[in-house]
C-alpha cells in the first residue's frame, strides 16, 4: 500500500511539474511575445499621436503666417473676411487653410471667394468663386469666370468638398 501511495505521489508530482513547465512555456512562447507586440503597437500609436499633435500645432502657426500674408496681398476696401480655418491632413501630409471673403456689389448682390489652399506648396486645391443674388428665392448663384483649371464649386458643393478634405 505504501508503494502505491509513493507511486501516486510521484505521479502527482510529475503532473505538477509538467503542468508548471507547460504554464511557463505558454507564458514565454505565447503571452510574453503578445505583450511585447502590444507594447510596441502602443508606442507606435503614441509616437504617431505626438507627431500629429506637433504637425497640427505647426499647421496652425504656419497657417496664420500664410493667412496674414494672403490677407495683406488680397485685402481691399469693401471686402468682408471670415475667420480662416486650418487643418493638418495626414493623408496629404500638408497643411490646408480655408479662406473666405465677400465683396458686396449691391444690397442683394455679392461676389463670394471661398478658397482652400495647400500652404506648403502654395497651391490652390479647390475654390468657390461665384456671384450670389439674394433678391430671388432660392438665391441665385453664378460661377465667376476663372483663368486657371482649379475646380470651382458653388457654395454647397464647395463646403462638401472642403469638409471631405478636412476629415482626411
Amino acid at each position: 500500500m505504501m508503494l502505491f501511495h509513493m507511486k501516486a505521489l510521484a505521479c502527482l508530482t510529475l503532473a505538477a511539474v509538467c503542468g508548471s513547465a507547460l504554464s511557463i512555456s505558454y507564458y514565454f512562447l505565447y503571452t510574453l511575445p503578445h505583450i511585447r507586440e502590444e507594447s510596441e503597437r502602443l508606442d507606435r500609436e503614441q509616437k504617431q499621436a505626438a507627431q500629429n499633435f506637433e504637425m497640427t500645432r505647426r499647421c496652425q502657426e504656419d497657417g496664420n503666417k500664410f493667412f496674414n500674408e494672403y490677407f495683406r496681398q488680397t485685402n481691399e476696401r469693401g471686402l468682408t473676411w471670415d475667420t480662416a480655418e486650418f487643418h493638418y491632413s495626414r493623408k496629404l501630409n500638408t497643411c490646408l487653410i480655408f479662406t473666405r471673403y465677400i465683396q458686396s456689389l449691391y444690397p442683394t448682390v455679392s461676389l463670394h471667394y471661398n478658397e482652400l489652399h495647400d500652404i506648403y506648396s502654395s497651391r490652390l486645391i479647390i475654390q468657390g468663386h461665384f456671384k450670389r443674388d439674394t433678391s430671388v428665392e432660392p438665391w441665385k448663384e453664378e460661377p465667376l469666370t476663372l483663368l486657371d483649371d482649379t475646380p470651382n464649386y458653388m457654395s454647397d458643393q464647395f463646403l462638401k468638398e472642403k469638409e471631405k478634405l478636412f476629415r482626411e
